[in-house]
């Protein structure tokens, strides 16, 4: 694996304006043949598209959570982190219960 700094990249992840957190990936294999690059300049989760990123991690979290709470602990999670009043009068106690396994 070779890594090579793009000064652009750094100069606009400095830029507090910009914060962009960009990377791009190609793949050179041994007999010489190679990927396209793909590039991406400001990945989800990024403030730019904070917005954008909100369904994929909903099922991020949901996906995984149902590898370990059936479909109705998970519904009743996501209607608990909807409803932002009845979230935050938890303690955070309260909160790690929702989350612990039942035997």
């Amino acid at each position: 694996m070779v890594v090579v700094e793009d000064a652009r990249y750094t100069k606009d992840y400095l830029d507090a304006d910009l914060r962009s957190i960009s990377n791009r990936v190609q793949v050179r294999f041994v007999d010489g043949s190679e990927t396209e690059a793909f590039e991406v300049e400001y990945p989800l989760g990024h403030r730019r598209r904070r917005t954008e990123s909100l369904g994929p991690l909903e099922d991020k979290f949901r996906t995984n959570a149902e590898t370990q709470f059936d479909k109705s602990r998970v519904e009743n999670l996501f209607k608990l982190f909807d409803a932002k009043e009845a979230l935050m009068s938890l303690r955070v106690s309260q909160l790690m219960d929702l989350f612990a396994k039942t035997q």
